[in-house]
């Protein structure tokens, strides 16, 4: 029992600092939304960030930790600090590669991917600023990649965690200025506000770089350098098993950024609008399905290591569990209080109410994709620590290529709303072929308990259902009441659904009391 104790702390760890990233993050939108609106200004700085975190998905999230953690559990310690070193050198050159030619042919870029925005003004030169400006930002990523990889191989998750809070905290702050100095010269000086968020960004990852590397020192876990034959055979290794993962989340990143060229091109703010929905749907990912995750990879190569075979699958139980546990009721609550949450959250200044019933649309939409992101997640995660990145590659592939075809026929139909529910279907079609892949390769076990629990889940969900919708007031009625009357009923239905789910969990022996005290009294090895 210890082991699902200490599994489930880390999670709970992660999850309880993630929220307070969180929170930081919905601020930051929240005031973004209030001051540029879903204006062409927001368009452009989101369609531009995009592109750092493009990169990151690509380079540093799931493809390197599923290269990187595998190999480095492995090694001498002597030969983990060497491995480490000679990936940072490759990371940095790797950077290098990309920054340079995309800095000086921004403009052609641009141009190519994002043409709409020269029938708007002067917005196109604000893009290529901003676009400039957020690429340096790919550099301070990367070398954060290394450390955070290399703390996560000792299980050190909270700092790791905490990394997030940087971007967010930088951004409400320039804002905030913006907000009380409008008219300072310092603030004028750009030409557009929303430059300032821009530089934010580049400020808080320096911030971030020297953050994660003092707190590597501090753990004793600086890489050492030395360019041997074993540790280029390693480093060989390292990229042959992250490229398949490049490649998977190269075709959604490709797909994503068609989907926003499509969002684009419906008309001027219907990328801010898609984007403060799918914003919201990231706090269900954002505290519980990446902690899940985070933890499982490490878990699982140290098991497999080891040759742990009962531990591995009960961390795989485990896992799936607390997933759908926790994606489930956010779904059921992202469906039916949607109205209720945008029009709370952001219908303020510059963001109508038009534009807050619209993101709470599409928020409905993208909402009953959650549970297959849980999964998708976790099952990649399983293959990834028996080094098969091949399989998540061709299933990503053939995702993609489907989303792209729904998403160009639906769109048409539906404008940007197509879009969602284009990726909706697809996430769901992946869940269920990955899931039969690892059922029939025997790499996941679909035991009894687990169809036990998806029944008590379901049980729950049901009964906060109904109270949710007896009591939520129409969208009407909301749209005729002020800001105090939707927060208290927001409030107000999160807890009475949160009770009434967490009643049935524990009426039903989900997890008992008992458990729950002693996960929350267990402390990390």
């Amino acid at each position: 029992m210890d082991n699902k104790y200490q599994f489930f702390k880390h999670i709970s760890n992660i999850s309880i600092f993630t929220i307070l990233s969180r929170i930081f993050g919905f601020t930051r939108d929240i005031l973004m939304a209030n001051l540029f609106g879903n204006s062409v200004a927001a368009d452009a700085f989101l369609f531009a960030y995009r592109f750092p975190a493009m990169l990151r998905t690509l380079l540093i999230e799931e493809g390197f930790q599923a290269a990187f953690i595998p190999l480095y559990v492995g090694l001498k310690p002597n030969e983990a600090k060497q491995f480490t070193g000679i990936v940072l050198i490759a990371m940095l050159v790797l950077c290098f590669v990309l920054l340079t030619p995309s800095l000086i042919f921004m403009p052609e870029l641009m141009g190519l991917m994002a043409s709409d925005f020269k029938q708007r003004g002067n917005s196109f030169e604000l893009l290529v600023l901003l676009a400039r400006i957020l690429f340096c930002y790919f550099f301070f990523l990367l070398v954060c990649a290394v450390f955070v990889n290399l703390l996560q191989s000792h299980k050190k998750f909270i700092a790791t965690a905490s990394l997030p809070l940087f971007v967010s905290a930088a951004l409400i702050i320039s804002m905030g200025l913006i907000a009380l100095f409008p008219t300072h010269s310092l603030i004028l000086a750009p030409q557009n506000e929303v430059v300032w968020l821009a530089i934010a960004v580049i400020i808080a990852g320096f911030m971030q770089m020297l953050f994660i590397i003092s707190t590597s020192m501090r753990a004793s876990l600086m890489p050492s350098f030395a360019i041997t034959p074993k540790m280029l055979n390693l480093l060989g290794k390292f990229f042959k098993k992250m490229l398949p993962v490049m490649l998977g989340k190269s075709s959604v990143q490709i797909t994503f950024l068609i989907n926003q060229i499509l969002i684009i091109g419906t008309g001027a703010g219907a990328l801010a609008t898609f984007y403060y929905a799918e914003r919201m749907l990231h706090l269900p990912i954002g505290i519980f399905i990446i902690a899940i995750t985070t933890v499982l990879l490490p878990y699982l190569s140290h098991q497999l290591q080891q040759e742990q075979t009962q531990a591995r699958i009960n961390a795989q139980h485990y896992a799936m569990t607390a997933a759908l546990l926790l994606t489930m009721p956010a779904m059921i609550a992202f469906i039916i209080l949607a109205p209720l949450i945008m029009l709370t959250l952001f219908w303020h200044g510059a963001f109508t109410a038009a534009a807050a019933t619209d993101s709470a649309k599409v928020l409905m939409i993208l909402a009953t994709g959650l549970p297959a992101i849980a999964l998708i997640k976790i099952q990649t995660t399983i293959l990834f620590a028996h080094h098969d990145t091949r399989t998540p590659f061709f299933i990503t592939i053939i995702g993609a290529f489907f989303n792209v075809l729904l998403a160009i026929f639906l769109i048409k139909k539906y404008s940007f709303f197509g879009a969602a529910l284009a990726s909706t279907l697809s996430l769901n079609g992946q869940a269920i072929i990955m899931i039969y892949i690892l059922i029939k390769r025997r790499l996941y076990l679909f035991q009894a308990i687990m169809m036990r629990n998806i029944a008590k889940i379901v049980t729950a969900c049901t009964a906060m259902s109904a109270i949710l919708l007896i009591l939520s007031p129409s969208q009407a009625v909301i749209l005729n009441n002020g800001f105090s009357y939707r927060f208290f009923w927001l409030i107000a239905l999160i807890l009475l659904g949160g009770i009434t789910y967490i009643g049935v969990i524990l009426l039903l022996r989900v997890f008992s009391l008992t458990e729950i005290k002693m996960l929350l009294k267990k402390r990390d090895a």
